[in-house]
């Protein structure tokens, strides 16, 4: 994976490639096949954008004459040189304004930083009464004070249980979504560019808060859910029950009803140094029910061994699980 300056430095090259006289048709496909591949482009490339737009600004002030002794510069190669200097503008900018926000977080007395290993769960109390569940393998700054109370989802799962403050929202920020309440009980997950919100009283609401973004955002109530990645929000309703099951995590639990065996897999390595694998299309196809304790994923793989006939061995540190043998 590219650090973040590596890609703030590809993003600006691209610029200056787009503002130079060479910009093709086929230039166009590959800066966007460079903006699909990850968010982390996208971002780098629309927030260089926003500084290269202001830095047109630039044109309209008048230079000095270049002195007589000097050489004129064609146009083109002016242009060149004034979009190189652009782009070396737009990511010292940048670098700039991502140290500062490094340093405010550095120094806020509220920003404490809490994390859970794999398979481990926490509880915290906050400053202002809230109070919040870490799932296994999750990252969280807070900042919760008489003036603001905001919280710094960077990955993995919380559940939050909010002390009313009418004059305070509580606000999480997780990904590109930010999730604003008064007071309530509801949970976060954060996978990447995958974020999911699910209400269990009260009223969230939820807001795209990318760069230029004008999202008004959408209100969650009891027993709602909302998903986004890349795309638009979408929510659905859940049964309470459902809900329960959903979050049967806090428990220590984990709860599957006709979950693709591939799906269950998944939940389970989040949970587990052990992994599983599943080795054919056929067998990650398979439906389970039932509940299981998330810690014993031996027991979790014995019981596939005896209800499907699948067949369970050890390969590489992690279970592999396939269709059963039918000869030597």
């Amino acid at each position: 994976m590219m650090s973040a300056r590596a890609v703030e430095s590809e993003a600006a090259e691209w610029l200056a490639k787009e503002d130079g006289g060479a910009w093709s048709p086929a230039s166009r496909q590959a800066l966007v096949a460079w903006l699909d591949a990850s968010t982390a482009n996208r971002v780098a490339y629309l927030r260089l954008k926003s500084v290269w737009m202001r830095a047109d600004a630039l044109r309209a002030v008048p230079l000095a004459a270049e002195p007589p002794s000097v050489p004129s510069r064609s146009a083109a190669t002016s242009r060149r040189q004034f979009g190189h200097w652009r782009a070396a503008a737009a990511a010292l900018l940048v670098v700039g304004l991502s140290i500062t926000a490094i340093g405010l977080r550095r120094e806020s007395p509220g920003g404490e930083a809490h994390r859970t290993a794999v398979g481990a769960r926490m509880p915290l109390a906050l400053a202002d009464g809230s109070s919040v569940l870490l799932n296994t393998d999750t990252l969280l700054h807070a900042s919760v004070g008489t003036d603001a109370r905001i919280v710094h989802l960077e990955r993995g799962e919380a559940y939050f249980e909010v002390a009313p403050d009418a004059t305070h929202p509580f606000v999480v920020q997780a990904g590109r979504q930010r999730i604003t309440v008064l007071g309530t009980k509801f949970s976060v997950r954060l996978d990447g560019d995958n974020v999911q919100v699910r209400v269990v009283e009260g009223r969230v609401k939820v807001q795209n808060n990318g760069l230029f973004s004008v999202d008004p955002g959408t209100v969650l109530g009891r027993n709602e859910v909302a998903r986004s990645s890349a795309g638009p929000l979408e929510v659905s309703s859940r049964a309470a029950a459902q809900l329960a099951d959903d979050l049967s995590w806090r428990a220590g639990r984990i709860v599957f009803d006709r979950t693709t065996l591939a799906e269950a897999a998944t939940e389970f390595n989040r949970y587990n140094a052990r992994k599983l694998s599943i080795a054919d299309p056929a067998t990650a196809a398979i439906r389970i029910g039932g509940r299981f304790e998330l810690a014993n994923v031996d027991a979790f793989a014995r019981l596939l061994r005896q209800g499907f006939g699948v067949d369970v061995r050890e390969a590489d540190g992690r279970i592999v699980i396939s269709a059963a043998r039918t000869g030597n």
